[in-house]
């Protein structure tokens, strides 16, 4: 493994000697390695370097340093052309060795080229939905995960410019507003509301990033990375309407009300606003409950919901309080909006019949 790595492997006696090195050390030192062995830590190592080595072996313990080095240094014959050392002190397996060096430079074309494999292989494999952008904001790259996200081919999408962000400053993809993070920030950070084929929507978290042109004929501009939060934005949704809505009515229940009534007051407060809080407690409901059955009751609180509704305005709380009663917030309201008023229009509307099923009801 030592003799198969693109790494320089060297390893060191106790008197800072080379005792081994790998063929990757040699060529690197142009020489052979049976000229590299016995010779000292500074034909390979800078003289900080080789003092470091010298610490680390006359310390007991495992130790690990990892050296940058200066672009200088990384041109230095006796460093072997590296940018990067990896000095340990660590258990070692091949002869009597006290230390090894492991060098490096993460700019040559091998690990270039490794480097590359990883990013092709993130780009691929990553769950999020990823694209790339040219200079006129046409998609040049997408990743299996966006065309997933997106319902769409990489032929449909290559060459494109994405028409999923709102109030596009066309013929570009994105709105001035994020025209001017881009400008401030270099990146943009928001959450997507789109429409896809089939009328689904799709709530999408996104990043848009400006990336730097590394060479002239660089054509990557923009990267954007989406997540999928559907789901999650679906759950949220979910657990806020049981925690603040009725289940039957679709009302605000008690706790909600609370929360806004507390609003209202202060608002009403600070402006010098009349707030009216009226109560709304349905007569024979039990009875109704008792004789027909809790379906129903049941068919009977939504009728008086959707009656009571339809006569409050869009400012006005309506809120179920529990069991048969009902509780009305009404702010800022005008003289023609009397509470007294619309207390006797509930009163005359709650009065009229009630069908249920095959029952006609009166509360």
């Amino acid at each position: 493994l030592v003799d198969a790595s693109n790494d320089s492997i060297i390893g060191f006696d106790q008197s800072q000697n080379i005792l081994f090195a790998n063929d990757a050390a040699a060529r690197l030192a142009k020489t052979s390695q049976e000229k590299l062995i016995g010779t000292a830590a500074t034909s390979v190592l800078t003289e900080e370097e080789s003092r470091r080595l010298s610490k680390m072996i006359n310390t007991e313990g495992r130790q690990r340093h990892r050296i940058t080095r200066k672009p200088s240094d990384c041109s230095n014959g006796n460093a072997l052309g590296s940018c990067e050392v990896i000095l340990s002190t660590e258990p070692l397996q091949r002869g009597a060795a006290s230390a090894i060096a492991v060098m490096r430079n993460p700019d040559s074309p091998i690990y270039n080229s490794r480097r590359m494999q990883i990013v092709a292989n993130v780009f691929q494999s990553t769950q999020d939905g990823v694209m790339v952008l040219d200079e006129e904001t046409r998609i040049i790259a997408v990743n299996p995960a966006l065309m997933k996200i997106l319902r769409s081919s990489e032929d449909m999408l290559i060459g494109t410019i994405p028409e999923i962000f709102p109030n596009a400053q066309l013929p570009t993809a994105f709105s001035s507003e994020i025209w001017e993070s881009m400008h401030d920030d270099k990146r943009w950070y928001g959450e997507l509301h789109t429409q896809l084929e089939g009328n689904d929507f799709v709530v999408l978290e996104t990043e848009i990033n400006e990336l730097e042109k590394s060479h002239a004929d660089d054509e990557g501009r923009y990267m954007i990375v989406m997540t999928d939060i559907t789901q999650r934005r679906s759950y949220e949704e979910t657990i806020y309407k049981q925690a603040n809505f009725d289940a039957l009515t679709g009302l605000p229940n008690r706790a909600l009300l609370l929360n806004r009534l507390n609003l209202e007051l202060q608002h009403a407060t600070r402006d010098g606003n009349h707030l009216t809080l009226m109560f709304i407690d349905l007569d024979r409901f039990k009875e109704v409950n008792d004789s027909l059955g809790h379906e129903a009751g049941d068919d009977l609180l939504m009728l008086v919901a959707d009656r009571i509704r339809r006569l409050v305005r869009n400012s006005d709380t309506l809120s179920r309080f529990g069991g048969d009663e009902f509780v009305l917030i009404m702010p800022k309201y005008k003289r023609s909006q009397a509470p007294e008023m619309t207390a006797r229009t509930l009163l005359k509307t709650l009065e009229e019949p009630f069908k249920i099923g095959d029952h006609t009801v009166f509360i």
